[in-house]
């Protein structure tokens, strides 16, 4: 599936100030009447704004274009708490422009950004979570990083300006219940949606979208220093395509996980987890398949007071949504690296290599290899705060892609530098 931005709204101007904080009659759960507790409220304002210069906005090898691109927006956030619930909205409109815009893209865009959060306690040993997350955007680049390029980029479209406005809601209920001191379990449902307010001219993003995606995780303590987990999950795919000639990508995927926690003393922590998948497809043409699939092994370290170290390495498995494309694997090595160098200034850095490999169906092998691609990522940030009320950061992140000659993807090689300031004044 693709993989899209979270948000482009990468930089902040923060505005945060306590309202009030007073007595309120609440609920408590497990109890016959109302009593009264002190109840948190925190109301913030935030501006936020940033800037950065992207030097290849399409993304491609042979017709790189550099670009500024910036915005600002304000951010609404409301937050109250009491002993047995919780609730938190936060509410950020994003007014970005680019400098440069590339043919049939717009140069001003608006994104809105609305998130809600609840937590309540049903017993001491119970309790549930709410969450929903509203994005509404017109920015096309958010397919970029998407699991299938095109060669010289996806912006290259002819005829029309690429109108690619949409909104994504994902809505997500978990429970968690800790049945004693050695075994817990938690269970959660999610519900996606994608719709386009105006479906943009390329085919393999002309359609709407939902998913379905469940999971129950059953953890056991199984010494002081060691916890061994179940996970099963069941996701639904489906799609809503415009154009009558595409393959039916509907599919039901089945995964059972093992996983395993083990720490040690002086703050290290080992993490482990492999699954198994069953990819069942509505189209007859693809069938069913099962495969290996989600190694995650990491190691988190705390190295001082003033750093942490995470590392590791990950194989995920995603399915594609055209045929006769069935599924890419991603094979990761990451570390990132946090330090506090003063009481005001902190660093943080990431770098990862990734290899997809890609695979299709056709008549001969049902799981024979199209092609692969390789990239190395990238990005430091500095983080300074000049005084009480103001942040000021600085980015930088290089992403190359190459692949080669010979293979099918050999038009998706680019490397993209950029590199960005953005700062957060509290009132």
């Amino acid at each position: 599936m693709k993989i899209t931005r979270a948000c482009i709204c990468v930089g902040c101007l923060g505005v945060a100030t306590t309202m009030w904080a007073q007595h309120s009659q609440a609920w408590i759960p497990g109890s016959m009447s109302m009593e009264t507790e002190r109840a948190t409220h925190h109301l913030s304002l935030s501006l936020l704004g940033f800037t950065e210069y992207n030097d290849n906005r399409n993304a491609t090898k042979t017709n790189k274009k550099g670009t500024f691109l910036s915005g600002i927006g304000p951010q609404i956030a409301y937050k109250a708490s009491l002993p047995a619930w919780g609730f938190f909205i936060t509410y950020n409109p994003m007014y970005t422009w680019w400098s440069s815009p590339s043919p049939g893209t717009h140069q001003y865009e608006w994104t809105h950004a609305l998130a809600l959060n609840g937590d309540l306690d049903l017993t001491p040993r119970t309790s549930v979570n709410i969450e929903n997350r509203f994005w509404l955007t017109q920015d096309p680049t958010v397919f970029l990083t998407g699991d299938f390029y095109d060669n010289d980029g996806l912006l290259q479209e002819a005829g029309e300006p690429w109108d690619a406005s949409h909104w994504d809601n994902r809505t997500t209920v978990g429970l968690v219940h800790t049945f004693s001191d050695r075994f817990r379990a938690n269970a959660d449902a999610t519900y996606r949606v994608l719709k386009y307010l105006k479906r943009p001219t390329h085919r393999m993003y002309n359609f709407d979208e939902s998913q379905i995606m469940t999971s129950l995780n059953l953890w056991h303590q199984v010494t002081f220093h060691l916890d061994g987990g179940l996970r099963f999950a069941y996701n639904r795919y489906m799609r809503d395509s415009s154009a009558a000639t595409d393959t039916d990508m509907d599919m039901d995927t089945y995964t059972v996980s093992l996983m395993a926690n083990y720490k040690l003393t002086g703050g290290i922590d080992f993490r482990g987890a492999w699954g198994y998948q069953i990819v069942s497809y509505d189209d007859p043409r693809m069938g069913s398949r099962s495969y290996p699939m989600d190694v995650d092994l990491s190691l988190k370290a705390a190295l001082t007071s003033r750093s942490e170290l995470v590392s590791g390495y990950r194989q995920m498995v995603s399915q594609a949504i055209h045929y006769p494309y069935v599924s890419q694997t991603r094979y990761s090595l990451y570390a990132v690296y946090f330090y506090r160098h003063t009481e005001h200034l902190t660093s943080n850095w990431r770098t990862e290599y990734i290899y997809s490999g890609y695979r299709q169906a056709n008549s001969v092998d049902a799981n024979s290899s199209s092609g692969s691609i390789s990239e190395i990522f990238f990005r430091g940030s500095l983080d300074y705060r000049m005084t009480k009320d103001f942040t000021l950061s600085g980015y930088y992140s290089l992403r190359n892609v190459w692949v080669d000659k010979a293979d099918p993807f050999a038009g998706n090689a680019f490397t993209r530098n950029i590199v960005g300031v953005r700062g957060t004044y509290v009132f």
